[in-house]
């Protein structure tokens, strides 16, 4: 990390660039000296062009909101409303980055401040997901994936392989309604199911059967992604879209719709996106391991033959020897009883199954 900061502070030194745009806080932010957009290098992420301190865009305006600090609330922003957080774009998508860390991820950064770059590497694919935590009731979901500056999605991973998932729809303001919707067709409104909520907590469940106002209700269970329930909650003075029990055809890849409104449903949405998501890229839920008294009661008894089993066959094969061993646990002495070494194995494949009982 150090050479690659010498090397980038030259560079920078050299190229007689001003020290507001580019070296006093290219280190500011993760991968400053890393961010590309469609290729070029552009060190100079929060202006408008790659090397020269001109005007400030969105995301260099919001940064010096933030006094000039990577702060968490400015991690989960969208700057440039592509869909990604300036996190996700900038090796840091669970927003935990401090100054002088090495990023989560040093590879395909893209531009926060411009929506044609985005980074390629699906915080929500292969090995995990983006932590969530939000809660909403008793529910506590795992993952999240911003769809935009003001949308977020949240789902919690099955319990077991082929369950249904329990999502939320987020919507960072308490006015006017937020709707997912699950299509037919990729990316087609027309078609698709659609479960809309609005601030005045209620919850529509609609087929959209023209791009006009539908006109077609249906229910829960109805749904081409049938669910238990939808709820429509404020927390935190936002409006929170609940669906319990979703069942998906396939939920590694699942093409979904989203849009809001700021004002009452049915209206024009403000704002919609068509995202592919693997909801399953936290991989299973792990199943935490609980111990009851028995189990650790056959525990303590697994351990006890395993001694014994010790002892015992040390004391047999003492008695079936020709010479005086040196000690009880001499391999001499093993080596001299097959009836020691079969005690031995018959107690230890007891002991085994004792010890490993808590986990079958």
């Amino acid at each position: 990390m150090a050479a690659s900061r010498l090397v980038a502070a030259l560079a920078l030194a050299h190229s007689g660039l001003p020290a507001r745009a580019h070296y006093e806080y290219v280190f500011d932010i993760p991968n400053g000296e890393h961010v590309m957009r469609n290729g070029i290098p552009w060190p100079a992420s929060g202006h408008d062009t790659p090397r020269r301190g001109t005007e400030e865009i969105d995301f260099g305006e919001e940064f010096e909101d933030e006094d000039d600090q990577w702060t968490e609330r400015f991690c989960r922003m969208d700057s440039d409303g592509d869909g990604q957080s300036n996190g996700e774009e900038l090796g840091d998508p669970d927003c935990v980055w401090k100054k002088g860390d090495t990023p989560a991820r040093t590879i395909d950064i893209s531009h926060p401040g411009y929506a044609d770059s985005k980074t390629g590497y699906e915080s929500g694919s292969g090995t995990g997901c983006i932590f969530s935590g939000f809660q909403v009731g008793e529910v506590v979901y795992d993952c999240r994936k911003t769809l935009r500056d003001d949308v977020v999605l949240h789902w919690k991973l099955p319990s077991i392989a082929g369950g249904a998932l329990d999502l939320a729809l987020q919507k960072r303001a308490a006015s006017g309604w937020i709707a997912l919707g699950f299509p037919s067709t990729p990316a087609a409104m027309v078609g698709a199911d659609a479960v809309v909520a609005g601030s005045d907590a209620s919850v529509k469940f609609w087929r959209l059967d023209a791009k006009s106002a539908p006109t077609q209700e249906l229910t829960a269970s109805t749904m081409s992604s049938p669910m238990a329930a939808a709820t429509a909650v404020a927390v935190g003075g936002q409006l929170v879209l609940a669906m319990s029990g979703v069942q998906l055809a396939d939920p590694s890849k699942v093409d979904l719709l989203y849009a809001s409104g700021d004002s009452a449903w049915p209206a024009k949405h403000s704002a919609r996106g068509v995202p592919q998501l693997d909801l399953l890229s936290g991989g299973p839920r792990p199943v935490p391991l609980v111990v009851s008294t028995e189990d650790s009661v056959l525990f303590c008894i697994g351990l006890g033959l395993l001694a014994g089993a010790f002892i015992f066959g040390a004391g047999v094969a003492s008695f079936t020897t020709s010479s005086k061993p040196r000690s009880w646990s001499s391999p001499v002495l093993l080596g001299q009883s097959p009836a020691a070494i079969l005690l031995y194995i018959v107690a230890i494949a007891a002991s085994v199954l004792m010890l490993l009982s808590p986990v079958v």
